[in-house]
């Protein structure tokens, strides 16, 4: 996991990633999991045009200059829908390089970033300029990811599991992501 470029080097970005998601709906293409695609793209739209202020998502640090950020996601993924706009603006209010990598085309990427075994995505990964592993966070933020285990360990169903966790994102605005983020960055892996 140590050093990560040629990964980075072949994501695509942020813009790129919601032209993918068009095209597939668009075309109706023959892909896993396509009936999501169409609600995760109106809500990364919704998301963007809520928080067009880049500004709100500044952290003020010299400790991102010259990092990137390389993401492991699909378009069917309903939290990154929800994190993945956040990131980008992130990204973006403070000058950080990012890049998105499909999960299902890099299985040995993948395999490095596993969640209790898992492939759960998306999977954030914070780079040193010279695209060095530095921290990630996955597959959400802290409080989502609790709240996910929680219910999950009451045996409550995967339905309502995924409706309590849409009413925290919606509640939460981004808050938790970008102080994932921020805390991605600034600390160091144990």
């Amino acid at each position: 996991m140590n050093n990560l470029e040629k990964h980075y080097e072949k994501g695509i970005s942020y813009s790129a990633y919601l032209n993918d998601i068009k095209e597939i709906i668009q075309d109706n293409l023959d892909v896993l999991k396509k009936e999501f695609y169409p609600l995760n793209l109106k809500r990364m739209e919704r998301i963007e045009k809520q928080n067009k202020d880049i500004n709100t998502f500044y952290e003020n640090n010299t400790n991102f200059q010259e990092q990137k950020l390389l993401v492991i996601s699909e378009g069917w993924c309903g939290d990154a829908a929800q994190i993945l706009p956040y990131v980008h603006l992130f990204a973006l209010a403070n000058n950080i390089k990012l890049r998105i990598v499909y999960r299902d085309e890099n299985p040995e990427l993948m395999d490095q970033f596993l969640t209790n075994g898992g492939k759960a995505i998306p999977v954030i990964v914070a780079l040193n300029e010279n695209g060095d592993y530095i921290n990630h966070f996955a597959p959400r933020p802290k409080e989502a990811q609790e709240l996910m285990l929680e219910l999950k360990s009451k045996g409550v169903e995967k339905s309502e599991i995924n409706l309590n966790l849409q009413k925290w994102y919606n509640e939460n605005k981004g808050k938790g992501v970008v102080r994932d983020l921020r805390d991605m960055f600034l600390s160091v892996p144990h």
